[in-house]
């Protein structure tokens, strides 16, 4: 069903949403340039402005948290999969042994030096 009732507006009345188009001579609008652009001539053209911002606000948001999101995982080591291994001793056997992989590659003894025997073999279990 679709609903012409003012002037310019485009209406469609879906069954889980309705959609309302501001710019009813641009129904299938391809990309948002063209909406930017839109009909100065549009007695909504404030209207579509806003929602234009609300987009782009949400657009910056859901990226900024994606990019932290990812961030976080690139940052994360196999060191941190190791129980008893702290942020601490991570900053010990990385100055140590240059990276996770140099932990990895450490023997027993050398292992044993920075962190204690406990951990040492822990570290060895996990990582072996």
């Amino acid at each position: 069903i679709q609903n012409n009732k003012i002037t310019g507006v485009f209406v469609d009345f879906g069954k889980e949403f309705t959609a309302v188009n501001l710019h009813a001579d641009q129904i299938n609008a391809s990309g948002h340039s063209k909406n930017l652009r839109g009909s100065s001539l549009s007695p909504y053209s404030d209207i579509v402005k806003l929602f234009q911002r609300i987009r782009d606000e949400s657009h910056r948001f859901a990226v900024n948290y994606h990019s932290t999101l990812k961030r976080q995982k690139v940052s994360k080591s196999l060191l941190d999969e190791i129980s008893g291994v702290g942020a601490v001793t991570k900053r010990k056997l990385l100055k140590k042994f240059g990276s996770a992989r140099g932990v990895a590659g450490a023997s027993y003894e050398d292992l044993r030096e920075v962190v204690g025997e406990r951990l040492a073999t822990e570290i060895k279990r996990v990582l072996k």
